[in-house]
């Protein structure tokens, strides 16, 4: 989600305007903090226009930034965007947001998937963006490097996590993204098996053929040339695929993460202003534009008929084989966070 997008000029001009204003609300203003790139400046003309609510739209490019400012009790917007797991559920815990009021707003919008990810987690929270964490990659490259050995692993998680495999295209480039919350559940999946021996044992193995961690620039590299392989989004990767045709996103085949993006009310918000622009997003209209600039879904099931030319929409046995992350305790988080340090550093013993 951190991908810069065709619409930045646009972004920036709403972002001046913000940095002019934040100081008390304005009446007839709503203040909206997304990720960066997912709401093109004309959207935001339209809700305007139908509205008659002037937007003032401001952009992060981690989860982190986004709730450092909700913590300080005063976020100063009316809707954001956190990710589900473990932010989004965090945050709904120690009370940072409003609770939905699901008569306000057309909830019978949303695909049923996602409501029952409402039901288990939170009141508090639209499950609104998704997507999946998989495996982009120059196919001409990887086919040169694997020769017969591409068609057995071209779908399969060996290319990131099989040192064997490793070897043989490491040279060309390999990495994985940033965070280990994004990492360690897809690795433990292919392991089958979570113990931290086990766990660690693989990544000592891996770590000599892992050349960097990015979570924003994997495309720019890979376009480039500086790597042949790289864990990625599917919403950038889908984009990559578009303008790149050397370039091939796969779902691998052990299985990987759904990750999923909510709205959400911060505390002390402006709540009619609020249902007004939820209500936005759910429209047919507004979702199939958003995943027609971006190429990432929605939740919004009525899109999905205007989307088939894309095949960015995943089908029902395909979400129900999609694993969200899990909620970690403190411990797990934190003996998790000291072994990716430790990995990334190239410390592990």
């Amino acid at each position: 989600m951190t991908t810069i997008k065709k619409f930045f000029l646009g972004v920036i001009g709403i972002v001046f305007i913000f940095m002019t204003v934040r100081t008390f609300y304005h009446p007839s203003t709503i203040y909206i903090y997304d990720w960066y790139g997912m709401l093109d400046l004309e959207l935001i003309k339209e809700f305007e226009k139908e509205t008659g609510l002037r937007v003032v739209y401001d952009v992060y490019s981690d989860n982190e930034t986004l709730e450092a400012r909700l913590l300080t009790g005063k976020s100063g917007y009316d809707i954001v965007f956190p990710s589900l797991i473990p932010f989004a559920v965090f945050q709904s815990d120690i009370g940072l947001y409003e609770p939905i009021d699901h008569t306000k707003i057309h909830m019978e919008q949303i695909h049923s998937h996602f409501i029952d990810i409402l039901k288990k987690y939170s009141n508090f929270l639209i499950p609104y963006y998704y997507g999946t964490i998989g495996l982009l990659y120059n196919k001409k490259k990887l086919q040169h490097l694997l020769k017969d050995d591409f068609e057995l692993h071209e779908h399969s998680l060996d290319l990131i996590f099989n040192d064997d495999i490793l070897q043989k295209i490491h040279m060309s480039g390999v990495s994985l993204l940033e965070e280990s919350v994004d990492v360690l559940p897809i690795l433990k999946m292919y392991l089958q098996n979570d113990e931290t021996a086990t766990v660690k044992d693989r990544l000592k193995k891996i770590r000599p053929f892992i050349r960097k961690f990015t979570s924003s620039h994997f495309i720019q590299d890979l376009v480039k040339g500086d790597l042949v392989l790289a864990m990625s989004w599917s919403g950038e990767a889908r984009r990559a695929t578009e303008e790149d045709s050397n370039l091939v996103y796969v779902v691998p085949k052990e299985g990987t993460l759904l990750w999923v993006d909510c709205i959400a009310i911060p505390k002390g918000a402006q709540l009619d202003k609020a249902y007004q622009f939820i209500n936005f997003l759910l429209k047919e209209k507004t979702a199939t534009r958003i995943t027609k600039n971006t190429f990432v879904p929605t939740t919004i099931k009525t899109s999905y008929q205007n989307l088939k030319d894309l095949n960015v929409i995943l089908d029902d046995d395909t979400l129900k084989k999609l694993n969200l992350n899990k909620i970690e305790t403190s411990k797990e988080s934190i003996d998790n966070n000291k072994l990716w340090m430790i990995f990334r550093n190239h410390t592990l013993h």
